[in-house]
């Protein structure tokens, strides 16, 4: 016992320790042969305390790393990014961002407004933020319509450990088209925890309908597919955009024709969907696409394109 004690730094109790079977070597009840062994081991020196095992600064997550936007032609460039503390210890630091015309908006918590390409806003903004363990943030970037061609760096610098940087980038907004899924995004693959896939579709219908989405993933993975209510639509089992493997679940399927459904309201020309990914297998230095589609017109045509991406294996 006294060298566990001296080997977890805590010297006073194994000399406690060592006295203790010192008294007890003593007693007349124990053999002459075993308390010469007990007074060998007493008389070793303490052991030195074992090194202490570092502690691990908590990594706050920005996701995704890059994102791509563009707009319908008259609707504002969206852009929108989660920064997350997956660890169980409060994580603090500075969330900072360049860009041309910058200014944040009032926004209630957890989300972080910013407006972009503003009269009068800033190239570099910045705000002190605390990340409560299992918290997130979100960093909702907007500009307005006819602003093209626009970039916003965003950088969360915390208090100890290394910094991280997303990219937002606009181009021209899309004319002649009435509906899309508008952004593409590329993400850093966490094993902690499902990284949310946020995405925005535009669109110009003047009445309410049911629009089938679904994704298809290059390699299986789970998907798991929610609407602007954060309410569950489907669930792909195996990531291959069929809803025939066990699994599968359709949960929202208004029109009655066999997938999933997001609902476009007329008085909105916008609405944001979120999916979570599980990717099946992990692949080292790999990557895992998946294709966003909008069943159109009796086929179905993909509108954007998601990376998620492996961290490269340390050699």
């Amino acid at each position: 016992l006294a060298t566990l004690n001296a080997l977890l730094g805590q010297k006073d109790r194994a000399i406690a320790d060592l006295a203790a079977a010192k008294q007890l070597s003593e007693s007349p009840k124990i053999p002459e042969g075993a308390k010469k062994r007990l007074r060998e081991i007493i008389a070793r020196p303490l052991p030195e305390a074992s090194p202490a095992i570092p502690k691990v600064a908590p990594i706050a997550d920005l996701q995704p790393m890059r994102s791509m936007m563009v707009p319908l032609e008259g609707l504002s460039a969206r852009g929108l990014f989660t920064l997350s503390n997956p660890s169980g210890s409060a994580i603090t630091g500075t969330l900072r961002l360049q860009g041309k015309g910058l200014a944040f908006t009032a926004a209630a918590e957890p989300v972080v407004g910013v407006e972009v390409a503003k009269a009068g806003g800033s190239d570099t903004i910045s705000r002190a933020l605390t990340l409560p363990a299992g918290e997130f943030v979100f960093i909702d970037l907007s500009s307005a319509p006819q602003s093209a061609n626009t970039q916003v760096s965003i950088v969360w610098s915390p208090t100890n450990g290394e910094s991280q940087t997303a990219e937002w980038t606009t181009d021209q907004p899309e004319s002649g088209v009435s509906l899309a899924i508008t952004d593409a995004a590329e993400y850093l693959n966490n094993p902690f925890y499902l990284i949310p896939f946020y995405h925005l579709v535009q669109y110009r219908d003047t009445f309410a309908r049911a629009l089938d989405v679904r994704v298809v993933a290059s390699a299986p993975a789970r998907i798991e597919f929610y609407d602007s209510s954060d309410e569950l639509v489907c669930v792909d089992a195996d990531g291959d955009g069929a809803f025939t493997s066990p699994g599968d679940m359709i949960s929202k399927d208004l029109n009655r024709n066999g997938w999933g459904d997001l609902v476009l309201d007329p008085k909105s020309q916008e609405l944001r969907f979120r999916m979570l990914v599980h990717p099946a297998k992990v692949v080292p230095n790999g990557e895992l696409n998946l294709d966003l589609q909008i069943f159109d017109q009796g086929k179905w045509n993909t509108h954007a394109t998601d990376r998620l991406v492996f961290p490269k294996k340390n050699p």
